[in-house]
C-alpha cells in the first residue's frame, strides 16, 4: 500500500529488488492528484528469496522514496515442516531468477 500527498496527477515507477540485487518486478502507477492511497500486489512467483528486499519509487528515473523489508526463510511448505533437502531449492528464489513471466534481469539500461 502506498500513501500519497495531494497534488497533481503523476506516474511513478515502482521497482522491487531482491537480496541479490536482481530486479524482481517493476511497474508504473498513475496516481490521481486526489488519491490518498493506492494498492498493488505484483504477481511474483513464490517463494521469494529470503533476505533484505528493497522497494524503490521513481519519477522520471529520479528516486522519490525507498524502503527495505525482510523476507524470512520458510519454516513450512505444503503445510508440513520444511525438510533439510528442500531448503536450498525453496530458498534460492524462482528458477532462472525469474519472479514473473517477463523478466527484467539482464536488460541493458
Amino acid at each position: 500500500m502506498q500513501r500519497w500527498g495531494r497534488g497533481q496527477n503523476v506516474t511513478v515507477t515502482v521497482v522491487w529488488v531482491d537480496p541479490t540485487n536482481v530486479i524482481a518486478t517493476t511497474y508504473d502507477i498513475l496516481v490521481d492528484g486526489g488519491t490518498e492511497y493506492t494498492h498493488y500486489r505484483p504477481p511474483l512467483s513464490v517463494p521469494l528469496r529470503p533476505g533484505v528486499w528493497t522497494l524503490r519509487v521513481l519519477h522520471h528515473w529520479n528516486l522519490l522514496a525507498s524502503t527495505s523489508f525482510v523476507v524470512s526463510p520458510l519454516e513450512y511448505h505444503d503445510q508440513q515442516p520444511i525438510r533439510q533437502e528442500d531448503t536450498v531449492k525453496l530458498h534460492s528464489g524462482p528458477v532462472r531468477n525469474s519472479y514473473m513471466e517477463q523478466s527484467f534481469h539482464g536488460l541493458n539500461p
